[in-house]
């Protein structure tokens, strides 16, 4: 192979490489929206019937918000078992609230610290590749392509091991809810909760 192959060849590598890259960044996005989409759903009922459904919305959210959110919201550690404060409703307005929240529990701080870790590098390199990977690798020499194919490399190893990991999350979620779907269309669900506290509605003028 003479010297225009060789670096014809590099050339290549260093481009699919960057393409891979790209798109194993845009299915880690997919997967961490549909999470924050689904790690915190209310749902609300009306006085007047009509039901209403409220989570947030992640369509259009870059990485960098996506994975802070997922930190903060669905990251926890096992020794932080405070319940979270409900969001403030008007109870006039609504006669039922129902919250459903999804959370990764991390069994100690080493684990939180590694995933916050992996968090941050994800980000830069995502940035950097993005945004910035012309300026720093120039891309003119065969000496620079040489060494952005180094670096491409090992961010390809990375990324493909976060996309499996927050595809599994989102696996594991999707999984969660078809379970809470099928316990709350099944005959036990409808058995635990079909119980009364009143036999009728009781009159507020005969309560003392």
């Amino acid at each position: 192979m003479d010297s225009s192959d060789e670096f014809l060849n590099i050339k290549h590598k260093v481009l699919e490489l960057i393409g891979r890259n790209i798109l194993n960044y845009q299915l880690i996005e997919k997967s961490l929206k549909f999470i924050i989409k689904f790690s915190a759903v209310q749902i609300f009922k009306k006085a007047d019937g009509e039901i209403k459904l409220i989570q947030p919305k992640s369509e259009r959210m870059m990485l960098g918000l996506l994975v802070g959110m997922y930190m903060s919201d669905v990251a926890t550690l096992a020794v932080n078992n405070e319940e979270m404060e409900p969001d403030k409703i008007d109870y006039d307005q609504y006669r039922i609230l129902v919250s459903i929240k999804y959370r990764t529990e991390l069994s100690n701080v080493e684990s939180h610290s590694i995933l916050e870790s992996n968090i941050k590098r994800l980000v830069s390199d995502r940035n950097e590749l993005v945004h910035h990977f012309n300026d720093i690798y120039s891309l003119k020499s065969f000496e620079s392509y040489k060494n952005a194919l180094e670096v491409l490399i090992s961010k390809n190893k990375f990324s493909i091991e976060q996309v499996q990991f927050f595809t599994s999350q989102a696996l594991n979620l999707e999984n969660a809810i078809k379970t809470q779907a099928e316990f709350m269309t099944s005959d036990v669900f409808e058995k635990y909760f079909s119980g009364s506290l009143f036999e009728k509605d009781p009159d507020p003028e005969n309560l003392h």
